[in-house]
């Protein structure tokens, strides 16, 4: 006899996740489709929407900010601050309103390489494909982001 289970898209749980694990000096990150949830142990945290370059600081220095996710019940909705790009080895930020730089850059070396290998085991896409359409596009400021449907249920 098989069991039937249910999963739930949660994601103001893997944001608080990603962030007690930047407050605990910990370095992780968590990949749920186009979303990459990143901790450093330096206190900083982030999402980074892979597919259209959008960012959101988490927790900056030890300092959890305010989390700008809205849970219809139906579907979230994210308000993504910044958007990315990807340059010489690091992710350069800037804001979505006025497209000014933001006073922060990360390493990417790594993430490339730890994305890399989980989707190339996984059988999707790479980071770094992803990486190489960097071409500039308006979007808007907030995503919709249905739950996967393999997280919704079986």
């Amino acid at each position: 006899m098989s069991e039937t289970h249910e999963t739930h898209l949660d994601l103001q749980r893997e944001c608080d996740h990603i962030v007690d694990r930047a407050l605990a000096g910990e370095n992780a990150f968590v990949q749920m489709g186009c979303l990459l949830f990143l901790a450093f142990s330096n206190g900083d945290a982030f999402a980074l929407d892979l597919d259209d370059k959008f960012a959101c600081p988490l927790c900056l220095e030890g300092e959890k900010q305010i989390c700008p996710l809205v849970d219809t019940g139906e579907q979230w909705a994210f308000h993504w601050p910044w958007s990315y790009y990807v340059a010489r080895g690091r992710i350069h930020f800037e804001t979505t309103d006025e497209g000014d730089p933001v006073a922060m850059q990360l390493a990417v070396g790594t993430i490339q390489r730890k994305v890399h290998d989980y989707n190339r085991k996984a059988g999707t896409n790479s980071i770094s494909e992803s990486h190489s359409r960097l071409e500039a596009r308006p979007a808007p400021l907030v995503r919709v982001i249905p739950p996967p449907a393999c997280l919704t249920g079986f």
